[in-house]
C-alpha cells in the first residue's frame, strides 16, 4: 500500500528524481559537464590517468572490485593520494 503522499509532494519528489537522472545522463553519457571523465591514458609509469573535460588530470589506481568482462567494464578507482 502506498503512503498516502499529497500532489505537491509527489510533485517535488518527481522533479528531484528527474534533476538527479538528467545531471548523471549529462555527466556519465553524454560526457557534457565540464568535470566528466574524457579519456583514460596508461602512462610511463603504469598508471592510469583520467582526463576531465575541463583539463584536470588525476593519476588513479585500479581497485580489486573492479569488473572487467568483453561485454562490461565497470571500474573503481582511487586518487593515489586517497588511502
Amino acid at each position: 500500500m502506498c503512503l498516502p503522499f499529497t500532489l505537491q509532494c509527489k510533485a517535488t519528489l518527481i522533479l528531484i528524481i528527474l534533476l538527479v537522472v538528467a545531471y548523471s545522463v549529462a555527466r556519465d553519457a553524454l560526457l557534457i559537464l565540464p568535470w566528466s571523465a574524457n579519456s583514460f591514458a596508461l602512462n610511463k609509469d603504469h598508471d592510469i590517468v583520467i582526463t576531465q573535460n575541463n583539463g584536470k588530470n588525476f593519476v588513479v589506481k585500479v581497485l580489486p572490485t573492479s569488473l572487467l568482462m568483453p561485454q562490461l567494464t565497470l571500474m573503481n578507482v582511487r586518487t593515489k593520494d586517497q588511502h
